[in-house]
C-alpha cells in the first residue's frame, strides 16, 4: 500500500521522464510537484499513514489475516530494524514509511530537482 501510494503520485513524471521529445524544463516541473507532494505526505505521515494501516487492515481481514502483533525487540543490535514503538501502527510507520519517503525524496532531489540550477544557467 506504501508503494501504492507513493508511486502513484509519482506515475506521471515517469512517463514523462520516457517520452522521447520531453525538456528538461519540463521534466524538472513535474519533478517539483512530485516532490511538494510527497513532502507534503511526509509531514502528515501520521494520518496518511493511518489511513493505509487501515486498508491494509480491510484487505488483511478479508482473505483471512486478522493478528497484527509487534515483532519482538532484539537486546544485542543486529541489522534489523529496533525501533522504539508502544503500537503496530508506529512500528510500520517508524520502519517503513517514514523512511520510504525520505529515501525517495532523496532520490528525487539527487536525479531530478538538483538540476534546476543548471537550468537556471540558461537565458529563458
Amino acid at each position: 500500500m506504501v508503494l501504492t501510494k507513493v508511486l502513484s503520485i509519482s506515475v506521471g513524471l515517469s512517463s514523462s521522464l520516457k517520452l522521447e521529445n520531453s525538456d528538461l524544463k519540463t521534466a524538472l516541473d513535474a519533478a517539483s510537484c512530485v516532490e511538494n507532494l510527497i513532502e507534503q505526505l511526509r509531514i502528515n505521515n501520521e494520518n496518511e499513514f493511518m489511513k493505509l494501516f487501515e486498508t491494509v487492515k480491510k484487505t488483511c481481514e478479508e482473505i483471512g489475516i486478522s493478528d497484527f502483533s509487534l515483532p519482538r525487540k532484539i537486546n544485542r543490535q543486529k541489522p534489523r530494524n529496533n525501533v522504539p514503538a508502544e503500537t503496530v501502527e508506529q512500528h510500520f510507520l517508524r520502519s517503513i514509511f517514514i523512511p520510504f519517503l525520505d529515501t525517495f525524496l532523496l532520490q528525487l532531489r539527487e536525479r531530478l530537482t538538483s538540476h534546476n540550477t543548471i537550468l537556471k544557467k540558461f537565458p529563458v
